[in-house]
């Protein structure tokens, strides 16, 4: 048995405090399942040496080599237990190459707790005197998201002005989204027209800029 095998049983098979995560990479479908993944919080000496790069409030997954046989790239996304998404802002070999050290980021730290949000989708049918009519079917379901105020505003609609709040919606998964025919409906009901979608980046999440929407409105 070699040095580097001895540590890499180690790691597996003493180490306290082993994690099952996911391992997945922007803008594909699959994921990599990772069963004995090791986290450790990213020191102040670290953070310090760091020149602004990481904090505290950062993190450092250790991934084994034999379940992760590729190192992971920048901008991967490590999800914890919890539904947690970390993303990889640098990752090297540790242990005589025997584990994967990637220090991560939580984008949402400061956003607080997450909620479930539902896709619907439009659909246009004809109506028995033989009009169009659109109506609403569940689409996507149960996504993790946070809903972040953004600003609120009196406007012109059917001859009244009424009171709309535009939020960001911020989605822990990708989604595709078309904005004329997907809206947004939070736990309250409340449904949110898509204005915008600003697609997931490298240390970033996907963000939808919305604005609240009578319930219910074809």
């Amino acid at each position: 048995m070699t040095l580097a095998t001895a540590i890499a049983d180690d790691f597996t098979g003493i180490v306290d405090g082993l994690e099952a995560v996911a391992l997945k990479y922007l803008g594909a479908s699959g994921t990599t399942a990772v069963a004995r993944a090791l986290r450790r919080a990213v020191t102040t000496r670290e953070a310090s040496a760091s020149n602004g790069r990481y904090n505290v409030s950062d993190v450092a997954w250790h991934l084994p080599v034999s379940e992760v046989a590729s190192q992971p790239k920048i901008g991967a996304r490590i999800v914890d237990g919890d539904g947690t998404y970390w993303i990889v802002i640098e990752s090297a070999r540790h242990t005589l190459g025997t584990r994967w050290r990637c220090v991560c980021k939580n984008p949402q730290i400061d956003a607080g707790p997450s909620i479930s949000v539902d896709i619907q989708e439009r659909v246009v049918r004809q109506s028995d005197s033989g009009a169009a009519e659109s109506t609403w079917i569940a689409g996507a379901g149960e996504l993790k998201a946070w809903i972040e105020d953004a600003d609120s505003s009196r406007v012109a609609e059917n001859e009244a002005l009424v009171n709309r709040k535009r939020v960001t919606v911020t989605l822990a998964e990708e989604a595709e989204l078309d904005p004329a025919n997907n809206r947004i409906v939070a736990p309250d009901g409340t449904a949110y027209k898509i204005v915008t979608v600003r697609g997931a980046g490298l240390y970033t999440l996907q963000q939808v800029d919305c604005v609240d929407h009578p319930w219910p409105e074809a």
